[in-house]
């Protein structure tokens, strides 16, 4: 297959990266983007309780429920303030994670020298840790090493890390709220959209886990297009024909 052959080339040639989505955080049992969203709107609610109103917090929840998962977390970060962050990462790590083959397939990788993970979980990290490879996290507002030897993990969403595990490392912000997504869209020259822009230009991109329906993501492939018509990238989709075929 000519796919096959260019990323074989790729990968030996140094030039493939990858762009990792919430589809390999979910291999390790990481919640996928409704479950969290649910987890952090239950611990939300769970404020209204102590209201004098005992209706109130079933039907916040039930009004949130029903909304759109982005709107119910903007909602969230409103209520939570500086509790945010810490309750987001108690609804993502909730659950004991195992590392996936996927996971273990991303890390032999040793080729790979750039990584974009739109997930700010550390579950990549610590794979790359457990398999003895050196690797740089790099977030928003840092300078980006081109020249680095180590593997260079982007997180342009954000990096959130479980305590004890480099907890000092993380973001100050997360991209997961309506807002925040408003505000990457609204900013061309943004740390994320340049970081992503860099990787695609200058790399034969593989999409690992990633649904590609964000349309901030979209739109960047789109620009890549009219820069570099003739520049491919590609990724790993599920097959809708899969249940019939089988």
């Amino acid at each position: 297959m000519a796919a096959a052959e260019d990323l074989r080339a790729a990968y030996k040639q140094g030039w493939l990266c990858l762009f990792v989505g919430a589809g390999v955080s979910q291999s390790c049992r990481l919640p996928d983007w409704k479950e969290l969203a649910k987890g952090v709107i239950d611990r939300t609610v769970w404020r209204y309780k102590k209201t004098d109103n005992p209706l109130m917090p079933i039907l916040l929840k039930k009004t949130l429920d029903a909304d759109f998962p982005l709107l119910s977390m903007r909602f969230a970060r409103q209520q939570l303030g500086k509790n945010f962050m810490s309750t987001v990462s108690e609804a993502l790590y909730s659950s004991k994670l195992i590392e996936s083959d996927t996971l273990r397939a991303i890390v032999g990788m040793s080729k790979v020298r750039m990584i974009c993970c739109f997930n700010f979980d550390d579950v990549l990290e610590h794979a790359f840790e457990k398999g003895k490879r050196q690797f740089k996290s790099v977030t928003e507002g840092e300078e980006i090493p081109f020249l680095s030897s180590d593997t260079v993990i982007f997180h342009p969403h954000g990096y959130l890390p479980r305590r004890g595990r480099s907890y000092a490392r993380r973001s100050r912000d997360i991209v997961l709220s309506e807002d925040d997504y408003h505000s990457l869209y609204s900013s061309p020259y943004s740390w994320a959209n340049i970081v992503q822009l860099f990787l695609l230009l200058g790399h034969v991109a593989l999409f690992v886990g990633c649904s590609l329906t964000d349309p901030n993501l979209r739109r960047l492939l789109d620009l890549v297009v009219k820069v570099r018509p003739s520049h491919t990238h590609y990724a790993f989709l599920p097959d809708p024909l899969w249940p019939e075929a089988h």
